[in-house]
């Protein structure tokens, strides 16, 4: 008889230890519209031998309003009902939840509906089953909030998609550094010639048109890369290919000739002469201000560039999303990874 009471003590101390706390969570209903009400049934079962406290910690999607037994977990999105469950009980809290305004980034989309979480005043924590819902109110609009430019998608009508200066049927005229291939000449204040004509014109360089600037020209800009041809308008240390040349002193002898005048030398020609001299130095003291001025502008506008970069990398952006930018633009993307690697 003592054997049996030890033995039944024992399966009953085992089954105590063995036993779990389950969290079961369903709905109402999982396909969902604006104003639907949903029901959340959320189960708590105590299969121990002994009671249990804690808090129930309820997770909801933010964008619709609760209401029913749990109160406020103090941010929008969090429920929490603190609990007490006899041993060997189960239990059933309930709340509503109303979906009065969806927002469109969520719709048409199937979403994992936050799980409920149990934790103990010992510290063990549970978590119910995970449930999944579909919102299927309908996109109004052509945004999808997809990050993918989509066709019927722009600029104009969907910024969150459609970055500014690409290819998308719409003419941004921002004044951004990038010339938006869908703008006419005179539309975008970036566009001030036409990339790929195979003329590298004044106011292009190999930074805003490297099919028509090659890496290595005179164009205002430095293309610091190691390719073996160094950059005329790069700085010192600015271009790896450009090494230290020993200055080459060159001395031109000026030769006098004395010829004597000829008589009869019609003055008007002179003039003419004369006239043709300074007009030409003119032109050329004026092209070379021109020249310097767009050079000046072209290393103004790289700047710009980099500090646009580097807002943008100090904003958390995604290099990758900003190479994909610049290379739309015909830019070299490796301009991302110079300004991230001087942020380090």
């Amino acid at each position: 008889m003592k054997k049996i009471t030890y033995l039944v003590a024992v399966l009953f101390v085992l089954a105590t230890v063995n036993a779990e706390v389950d969290v079961v969570k369903n709905l109402s209903e999982s396909d969902i519209v604006a104003d639907d009400v949903v029901t959340v049934n959320v189960v708590i079962k105590n299969d121990c031998g002994e009671g249990i406290e804690g808090v129930l910690i309820e997770g909801y999607p933010p964008y619709a309003s609760p209401e029913g037994d749990f109160m406020s977990g103090g941010v929008v999105g969090v429920l929490k009902k603190n609990i007490s469950l006899q041993p060997f009980s189960e239990v059933k809290y309930t709340y509503n939840l109303t979906f009065n305004d969806i927002p469109i980034p969520v719709r048409e989309k199937e979403h994992v509906f936050p799980s409920t979480v149990l934790v103990l005043v010992n510290g063990s924590r549970y978590s119910s089953n995970e449930v999944k819902i579909f919102i299927s109110e309908p996109i109004v609009g052509p945004c999808n909030y997809d990050f993918v430019c989509d066709p019927g998608e722009n600029r104009g009508n969907c910024f969150q998609d459609c970055p500014p200066g690409g290819k998308d049927d719409y003419c941004d005229g921002l004044d951004d550094l990038l010339c938006d291939p869908d703008c006419e000449m005179g539309e975008d204040v970036d566009c001030k010639a036409k990339c790929g004509d195979g003329i590298c014109s004044e106011v292009e360089s190999y930074l805003s048109c490297k099919l028509d600037c090659p890496a290595g020209g005179r164009d205002g800009f430095c293309a610091y890369l190691d390719d073996g041809v160094c950059d005329p308008d790069c700085s010192k240390g600015e271009d790896p290919d450009c090494s230290e040349v020993p200055a080459t002193t060159t001395t031109v002898t000026s030769t006098t000739s004395t010829t004597e005048p000829t008589a009869g030398v019609d003055n008007t020609l002179s003039y003419i002469i004369v006239l043709v001299v300074v007009s030409l130095a003119g032109f050329l003291i004026y092209r070379r201000y021109r020249k310097g001025k767009e050079i000046e502008d072209a290393r103004e506008k790289r700047e710009k560039l980099f500090d646009w970069i580097e807002k943008e990398l100090r904003n958390g952006e995604d290099p990758e999303k900003l190479k994909t930018i610049v290379r739309s633009q015909g830019f070299e993307e490796e301009l991302v990874d110079y300004v991230e690697k001087k942020l380090m």
